[in-house]
């Protein structure tokens, strides 16, 4: 029986490594996006065409043909023409993934099924790791030496230092670390490889705040891997590739709230206006 519930086990989590990501591609006429004016959510088509009125106080992207969405204070679950398949109920609502969700009722966290039933058996193996290699990100205190409460930074084989010029340094990467001068944020590349490389940062210390997301691994913050960071710039909102640091969407949203293993982004296009893009930086909506 063990054996079995171990093929069992390791089916679900080559599944989960097929894909990660168990939500509907973009561009198609028929998903249905959430969408936010005011306080008051709903959901519009890839066009920006309002599909099911804004009468909810919160919305969330459709996983599997339902989405959680929240009424008078509760969260339920309906299908794509709006009507409930759960009736809200729940304080909080996760989304359905291989038949499960995570909810929680009366401040009691516990798992059901499409039929709003309660399930103990989906803990076992509702939420199936994806498949990043864990990089755990760089401790910046391995590179760096302070003198005079300014920062220096280790590079070239770490016998070389930069000036003493840093204000504070943060965890970034595997291979950079965030460094900070006059309130402004760039990037640190910390291995010795590159070629020339005189301690300078990769890019200029450009951004008012940077904010970082890892993929877990063990359920340990500090031993995850990080794809996208959200950077801030005037303060607008846009999102880089942590491996080489470009800018994928250029700073321009008010807000940007980034969930792991979602193919969209929330992003505050206008104050107290919500909706998601694409990671190609598309937008499921009309300003």
């Amino acid at each position: 029986m063990q054996l079995q519930i171990s093929y069992i086990l390791i089916l679900f989590f080559l599944v989960g490594c097929v894909s990660t990501k168990p939500y509907a591609k973009y561009d198609n006429p028929n998903d249905l996006y959430p969408i936010g004016i005011e306080g008051y959510w709903g959901y519009v088509d890839s066009l920006g065409n309002e599909r099911i009125p804004m009468t909810f106080e919160e919305t969330k992207l459709f996983a599997h043909g339902i989405a959680a969405a929240k009424y008078d204070g509760k969260f339920g679950y309906i299908d794509s023409t709006g009507k409930w398949v759960i009736k809200p109920k729940f304080d909080k609502a996760g989304d359905f993934y291989f038949g499960c969700a995570e909810v929680v009722l009366n401040g009691e966290q516990k798992y059901i099924r499409r039929n709003g039933k309660t399930n103990s058996n989906c803990e076992l193996w509702h939420f199936i790791p994806g498949c990043i290699v864990p990089y755990p990100p760089a401790d910046p205190s391995d590179y760096s030496v302070i003198e005079d409460e300014k920062i220096a930074l280790l590079y070239k084989s770490l016998n070389d230092t930069t000036e003493y010029i840093y204000d504070s340094t943060r965890k970034f990467s595997h291979d950079f670390i965030l460094v900070s001068q006059n309130d402004k944020w760039g990037f640190h590349y910390i291995h010795n490889n590159r070629p020339n490389y005189d301690g300078v940062p990769l890019r200029e210390l450009i951004y008012d705040d940077v904010k970082t997301t890892y993929y877990l691994w063990n359920n340990e913050v500090d031993n995850g891997s990080i794809m996208y960071a959200e950077v801030k710039k005037s303060d607008r909102w846009g999102l880089l590739n942590a491996y080489s640091l470009n800018e994928i969407i250029p700073p321009q949203y008010y807000s940007m709230d980034r969930e792991i293993n979602k193919n969209y982004i929330l992003v505050e296009f206008r104050p107290d206006s919500f909706g998601y893009i694409d990671y190609q930086g598309h937008e499921y909506f009309r300003r």
